[in-house]
């Protein structure tokens, strides 16, 4: 691994891994997440009629941002809940996935809506409490533009609009206690500017040794290359809430997907190589993952995807530590 200004150097060594591997070859990405595709058309493009409306309306508010899913008709329990959760891990990894800017950085979503345009059965309805939204009451003067917009997204999935959603939910995006936040919000603010211009994969275990060097200075956090700097990890940046999205910030949610690398290799000694995340003519960038050598050959390990899961998307009541989950996934890659 090079040296270079956006973290190689900058670490007290406590992360030093020696040469670590980049993948060559052409990631398969439409394969690991198909959904990406769908949610980044275009707006005046048709789009294809689905229960779930598989693109996501972004909306600014004054001071921050919400997401807002809609549904156009009850295709069972089981299918919902395999649509709506789909749709709302692709909308949170397309956004932690982005390279670091201050625009990036600027985007502070606070919560996530979904707007139900069909009556919904009691099974379905019990689908959408348990991913974790809450039934709120709808107040036209607060949705009039975002009926608008719904209206025009029905049109381009050739159904015809509805005048007002049946139902409305909303899911918090939570984040850590204030204090600690403050001190993450300069961290990434810190490490954006540092990693300007840099993607993803290109300097494998910098945005982590990075981001040790800004917790240890801002947090008094030692973070080293083992269980128990994951563990110091998820003290600060990992919430254990419930029934909400748990937010870490884009450059630190990539770090994080960098450092995971780092233990594969440093405690589990596996061959890990990074693929190299560059964005397309779009400004889209790829979800972090890797790939593992086995006897066997390769095995892609969609490693974004997983920390989302673990850390991100709401907790369930028995939740492993990430600790352990970088165990549990260890074992299947051996």
């Amino acid at each position: 691994m090079s040296s270079n200004e956006n973290g190689s150097n900058g670490a007290p060594g406590d992360l030093g891994m020696g040469a670590l591997g980049r993948m060559s070859e052409e990631r398969p990405l439409d394969a690991l997440l198909p959904e990406l595709n769908k949610s980044r058309r275009q707006k005046s493009e048709p789009i294809d009629a689905s229960a779930v409306h598989p693109r996501v309306l972004e909306v600014t508010l004054e001071d921050s941002w919400e997401w807002t899913l809609g549904a156009w008709s009850d295709p069972g329990a089981r299918a919902l809940d395999k649509l709506l959760r789909e749709l709302i891990q692709v909308t949170v990894l397309a956004e932690l996935s982005k390279s670091p800017d201050n625009k990036t950085a600027a985007r502070n979503f606070e919560k996530m809506r979904l707007l139900v345009f069909a009556p919904m059965s009691a099974e379905s309805q019990k689908v959408i409490e348990e991913i974790g939204f809450s039934k709120i009451d709808f107040a036209p003067d607060q949705y009039a533009e975002r009926i608008n917009a719904w209206r025009d997204e029905a049109r381009a999935a050739g159904l015809t609009p509805s005048p007002r959603p049946s139902a409305v939910y909303v899911m918090d995006i939570s984040r850590v206690d204030p204090v600690i936040a403050n001190n993450l919000l300069t961290i990434q603010a810190e490490m954006t500017k540092k990693l300007a211009g840099e993607f993803w994969g290109q300097t494998p275990g910098g945005p982590s040794r990075l981001m040790a060097t800004y917790l240890r200075q801002y947090l008094n956090a030692s973070v080293t290359p083992n269980r128990k700097g994951l563990h110091e990890l998820e003290l600060f940046i990992v919430q254990d809430k419930q029934n909400c999205l748990r937010w870490i910030d884009p450059s630190i949610f990539q770090a994080l997907c960098d450092f995971i690398g780092v233990i594969l290799r440093a405690v589990h000694d596996l061959d890990v190589q990074w693929g190299v995340c560059t964005p397309d003519s779009s400004g889209f960038a790829s979800p972090p993952v890797f790939r593992v050598k086995r006897k066997d050959g390769y095995k892609i390990v969609p490693v974004s995807l997983h920390l989302l899961n673990w850390c991100v998307m709401p907790r369930g009541e028995e939740a492993p530590s990430l600790a352990e989950s970088v165990d549990a996934l260890a074992r299947e890659l051996k």
